[in-house]
């Protein structure tokens, strides 16, 4: 005689709803992928228009000046 094992049965609108759940998730995860490699792509070829103008424009006139530990004489 074949034994049948009794498995919980699941209705099918809950697992529809969990397989949407997962769906939905796994596409804001690519959204938000896709968004982050944009911002990198945009970054890495044209790095200083990410960048306030005050950082590095007046960065050399403090090492001219002295202000920074780090500047060498």
């Amino acid at each position: 005689a074949l034994c049948s094992v009794t498995q919980p049965h699941i209705s099918p609108m809950v697992e529809h709803s969990e397989r949407g759940t997962a769906l939905c998730f796994i596409g804001l995860l690519v959204l938000l992928l896709l968004f982050l490699l944009v911002r990198c792509v945009r970054i890495l070829l044209d790095p200083y228009s990410s960048m306030p103008a005050s950082s590095w424009t007046d960065h050399k006139e403090g090492l001219d000046r002295g202000q920074f530990d780090y500047a060498l004489v």
